[in-house]
């Protein structure tokens, strides 16, 4: 386990400043996400996520959303380092914990990202119920992504 988070941190070492900064954000975002999935309930953090809009709605809000510049690189660049952060941190960041924090980088650049939130129609083992969170922004999917169509999106966060 140590030899493998030794040779994770040495390939963020190499990497360029400007990236390295965007992984050192988006692992401050992710263990913040992590935190507050297990202390606080799902309402209360959702009320920082922005409008809740059925999806129909939030793809209406989204083709309208003008374009501040050229975000497409930054948003890329944002979706790599949290995917990439997760990667190697040394406990599990899954895909809502990856959509908040990246979310939480996009609003800190006031670029509009849309969290949707779905449910698998078949349940899971034993008859649980499986669930799916992904992140897009600016036309470009951040995390989560690609999304199987065996998920029925039930929520969007604008």
């Amino acid at each position: 386990m140590l030899k493998l988070l030794f040779r994770k941190s040495a390939s963020v070492v190499r990497m360029g400043g400007g990236r390295r900064w965007l992984m050192a954000e988006a692992t401050l975002w992710l263990a913040l996400a992590g935190l507050a999935l297990r202390v606080l309930q799902f309402r209360t953090i959702a009320r920082h996520l922005g409008q809740s809009l059925t999806p129909a709605e939030a793809a209406a809000r989204m083709a309208e959303a003008p374009a501040a510049g050229d975000p497409l690189t930054l948003v890329r660049d944002i979706g790599w380092a949290v995917r990439c952060a997760a990667d190697h941190l040394p406990f599990p960041a899954l895909c809502l914990q990856q959509a908040i924090a990246g979310k939480c980088m996009l609003r800190r650049r006031r670029i509009r990202g849309a969290l949707h939130l779905g449910v698998a129609t078949r349940k899971g083992p034993e008859g649980a119920m499986t669930a799916h969170a992904w992140l897009d922004a600016a036309g470009v999917e951040m995390t989560g992504c690609p999304v199987t169509s065996e998920y029925t999106e039930v929520a969007c966060f604008v």
